[in-house]
């Protein structure tokens, strides 16, 4: 089989809201063997909606779409499905008690409007929409499928899984593995791919993101596997997980395997590495301590930085971090300190220290490690960099491999 998956709304096609549904509406689809066709963004409005759904049409055997469930005049998925398949909508009483149940739930009245939400094309499979108001329908015609589901990422999803995705028969077998790099640039890694023989079975893809890349494979399971173990095996200590585990879940895990603790000091980054760190359930195992230390006498008063260093060096400095570093350790109790400094930007940048120049350091009881790097890209990016290489360097030291051994995509 062949889908398009449909997200509709100004808000979406403006930007204003990222949109997320057809991502892993996308993938979901792959995993059971649909292969994706295309995706499409279109604004609330019933013509663009009815040309968009021809063409998806046209191409595909499914159409997935998402949003345009609401209770407002902008809310036109319903008359647009009905006006393509040339079906009226009828007034449908059992979706009523999804909408009542809602609304119970929040001790409110049922708004007046929310009459419309009961509507649906005649002849459509109501699915049900167990955490808000706007249930989604599925209907058949002449061999081609349509499906509506709620926009709300986390309604559509529960929709998605639970109702539509176990009922969607297997087309031919595709199996979809993604492979996680980090510490060589896009270039370095496509090299590296070139090189291996992943023979003409296997669909392969490479997509740099903040700080690592992706290496996607879509084909028979067999040639697929095949192909993922030769890249494990090619890239070895850059590769550092697989089909969406984060950096920071797989630091959690070694930290929980060694028994390691970790206390973070931070300056540009302004607490983003403790945040991610703690974003994994179970990190008061392993997570003791975060301090950021934006002001120069937050780093002499809660880490011990002597200010005459920073005066000497300058705040954005290895020696600052070093301390930095060493500091957070003690006072966290920690087997793992780690010390960022910085220029995040736009401004603040100066000749031999630029704006994106970070220092990290990593203390250990035995030594402490220290690097400089050169980060591109907004401050909000340069931020998310920095956390990034970071934790791989964590990753590293955690592995007993070389910390400096890679150039953390900067």
């Amino acid at each position: 089989m062949r889908a398009v998956v449909l997200s509709t709304g100004d808000e979406v096609l403006l930007g204003e809201i990222s949109e997320s549904n057809g991502g892993f509406i996308s993938r979901a689809l792959v995993e059971v063997g649909i292969d994706v066709f295309a995706r499409f963004i279109v604004e609330d409005d019933r013509e663009k909606l009815i040309d968009i759904m021809k063409i998806a049409l046209d191409n595909a055997d499914m159409l997935i779409i998402t949003g345009g469930l609401g209770p407002t005049d902008d809310d036109l998925t319903r008359e647009a499905v009905a006006s393509l398949l040339g079906v009226k909508l009828e007034l449908r009483e059992e979706a009523r008690k999804w909408i009542d149940d809602f609304f119970k739930r929040l001790g409110r009245d049922v708004p007046p409007e929310a009459e419309k939400q009961l509507l649906f094309p005649e002849g459509a499979e109501i699915i049900p929409n167990e955490l808000g108001t706007a249930c989604g329908f599925f209907i058949e015609r002449g061999g081609k499928v349509i499906a509506a589901l709620s926009g709300v990422p986390w309604e559509a999803e529960r929709m998605f899984n639970r109702y539509l995705l176990p009922r969607l028969s297997r087309g031919r077998e595709i199996f979809l593995k993604r492979l996680h790099i980090i510490g060589l640039r896009e270039t370095q890694a496509f090299r590296i791919l070139k090189s291996l023989d992943l023979g003409d079975r296997v669909k392969v893809g490479i997509c740099a993101s903040l700080g690592s890349i992706t290496i996607y494979l879509r084909g028979n399971e067999e040639y697929v596997s095949r192909a993922a173990d030769l890249i494990r095996e090619a890239f070895g200590e850059f590769l550092y997980g697989e089909d969406g585990k984060s950096l920071e879940e797989v630091v959690a895990e070694l930290c929980w395997r060694a028994g390691t603790t970790i206390s973070i000091a931070e300056s540009c980054s302004g607490g983003l590495l403790g945040h991610r760190l703690t974003n994994v359930p179970g990190s008061s195992k392993y997570f003791k301590c975060g301090v950021v230390s934006y002001s120069n006498l937050s780093k002499a008063k809660l880490l011990g930085v002597p200010m005459k260093l920073i005066e000497q060096k300058g705040a954005v400095s290895a020696e600052v971090a070093e301390k930095m570093a060493e500091g957070v350790r003690t006072l966290g109790d920690s087997d793992i300190g780690i010390g960022i400094t910085g220029i995040a930007g736009p401004t603040g940048g100066r000749p031999g220290k630029p704006v994106g120049t970070v220092y990290i350091a990593l203390a250990s009881e035995a030594n402490t490690h220290i690097e400089r790097n050169q980060f591109s890209g907004t401050r909000e990016v340069i931020k998310y960099r920095t956390t990034q290489r970071a934790l791989d360097l964590i990753r590293r030291f955690l592995l007993e491999v070389d910390p400096f051994g890679s150039e953390g995509n900067n």
